[in-house]
């Protein structure tokens, strides 16, 4: 199981949305919110490597977490059709706290050397890995609360948008919505994909740096430095955890954005200030 810790930006600004549709096989009373971010590892096992034998190897990084008593937990499920490979699902209530957490596995030397170990051991069994963060999308979701830790199944599909269509998928979305509201029971959760790897790269228009020298003392009132420069000196994102956006950057997001195609940035922003909008 790949930890992903890195940057929290999209590489890209084409909107790639992954809708998970449930097929409820056994569906529990403990219903619960699908997380607000979503991340995704998968594993392409080699031949002959899947099932008891990747199985085995993947239980070193169990081991480790429990022997760390770490608060994070995962759900591990197996593809039943395309390549052999094994998806770990990771939820998390904001951006924040997914760095907060990759930040805290990094501190602790005794759990990172023991996941390192665990994952010298995984490789031998892969021929492959990637994976991405996901942010939920509640209007294109319907009936999005289930107990997918018990349901024995569930489907996967990942649709990418054509530049300029969010409109038209939109309205599409609101045609599928309405027919499948009148079928019971069905079920899926909607997120977007916001990047699929660990560095970012953005333009820079400034004459103005963070005194790296204060890092510290502002880390301890709460500020949490999520982007940093390749070389580790220059702080270039910071977020405050727990709040519904906050979020402070160097670079200039609208040199990379059209008038189709906008930063991550504005479009999370956006997102953020509708969420709050409801709670009005």
């Amino acid at each position: 199981m790949k930890r992903f810790a890195g940057l929290m930006l999209s590489l890209s600004a084409l909107l790639a949305l992954v809708g998970t549709g449930i097929a409820v096989a056994q569906e529990k009373s403990g219903a619960v919110p699908p997380p607000k971010i979503l991340v995704i590892g998968r594993e392409y096992t080699k031949p002959g490597k899947a099932g008891a034998a990747h199985e085995k190897t993947e239980s070193a990084f169990v081991q480790a977490m429990k022997k760390a008593k770490w608060p994070t937990h995962y759900l591990a499920v197996e593809s039943l059709s395309g390549k052999s490979r094994a998806l770990f699902l990771t939820g998390y209530d904001s951006f924040a706290e997914w760095e907060k957490d990759a930040q805290a596995g990094e501190k602790n030397a005794a759990f990172t050397a023991d996941i390192a170990r665990a994952w010298a051991g995984d490789g031998e069994m892969l021929s492959d890995t990637d994976g991405g963060i996901f942010q939920f999308n509640e209007d294109y979701s319907l009936r999005p609360n289930v107990d997918i830790a018990h349901c024995r199944y569930f489907e996967i599909g990942r649709f990418v948008l054509k530049p300029g269509h969010d409109g038209d998928w939109a309205e599409i979305m609101k045609l599928v919505k309405g027919a499948y509201e009148k079928i019971a029971p069905q079920h899926w959760a909607m997120y977007t994909e916001i990047y699929g790897a660990t560095n970012i790269s953005e333009r820079h228009r400034h004459r103005y740096e963070v005194n790296i020298n204060y890092k510290a003392r502002l880390e301890d009132k709460g500020l949490l430095f999520s982007g940093m420069s390749p070389d580790g000196e220059l702080p270039e994102i910071v977020e405050l955890p727990g709040h519904p956006w906050f979020i402070g950057v160097q670079f200039h997001p609208e040199l990379k954005s059209k008038p189709f195609e906008p930063h991550p940035l504005f479009t999370s922003f956006i997102r953020a200030a509708l969420d709050q909008a409801r709670l009005v």
